[in-house]
């Protein structure tokens, strides 16, 4: 996690990744393609992620998926 300024409202937000967000257990973040490309604030920009602990298969940005995910959703609105 880091903090950066500018958010809405100029408030300071906390940068978290996607396993953090969720609480991932180790073994699953061992596990994400996301962790292992860094891509915890991008996982929708990864394939064979494993959202809510199951593998999204091989299309990034899964209609159903992450248009509805509270995560993407947040990071995208700049929320944090």
């Amino acid at each position: 996690m880091s903090e950066k300024s500018g958010g809405k409202n100029g408030k300071r937000i906390v940068m978290v990744n996607c396993w953090d967000f969720y609480h991932c257990p180790r073994e699953r973040q061992l596990a994400c393609p996301a962790f292992h490309q860094d891509a915890g604030r991008s996982c929708w920009s990864v394939s064979g992620t494993l959202c809510g602990g199951e593998a999204t298969g091989v299309n990034t940005m899964m209609p159903g998926t992450c248009s509805v995910c509270d995560f993407y959703l947040q990071v995208r609105a700049g929320d944090m």
